[in-house]
């Protein structure tokens, strides 16, 4: 690719922007346990499934 190419297809600095603030809120409801219900509940369902038949 040229140099051409890869400034015209890099994203803009704002996309990083976001996907950082983004990154952020969820490992700050992972940290808080926001998130914990819902895994507990899954990782039950995924146990409780019946295999053997």
């Amino acid at each position: 690719m040229t140099l051409k190419a890869i400034r015209r297809f890099a994203p803009r600095p704002i996309v990083f922007k976001v996907a950082t603030g983004v990154a952020a809120l969820i490992a700050l409801a992972t940290f808080a346990g926001v998130f914990q219900s819902a895994e507990l509940s899954l990782f039950d369902r995924y146990f409780r499934c019946d295999r053997v038949k």
